[in-house]
């Protein structure tokens, strides 16, 4: 029995880590991506400060991607990073408690 509480508390440390480099790889093409759109759009100097001072280019230029071309994908991994980040930690949540010792 303890061997399988440890097969569960090493999938709930896998879906934990898998969650947190999935989330922050989506966050940073999503980064990327949006400084890419308001660069072309804007120019650099205007991307640079979008980073730091008005961030509100980076967040409209995924939607000015799918409405005017049609390309949906950056809106979907800027806006679905978030819950598949909070699916996987409640997977890991799940097989955490299945993992602890009661």
């Amino acid at each position: 029995m303890d061997f399988i509480r440890l097969i569960f508390r090493l999938l709930s440390y896998l879906f934990g880590f898998l969650g947190y480099v999935i989330g922050l790889s989506m966050g940073f093409w999503a980064l990327f991506g949006a400084f890419d759109v308001v660069s072309i759009l804007f120019g650099k100097v205007v991307a640079i400060l979008s980073l730091v001072i008005f961030p509100v280019p980076l967040a409209l230029a995924p939607w000015y991607l799918g409405f005017s071309y049609g390309d949906w994908s950056l809106l979907i991994v800027t806006y679905g990073a978030g819950p598949v980040f909070w699916i996987f930690l409640l997977i890991a949540g799940a097989f955490a408690q299945l993992g602890d010792k009661d």
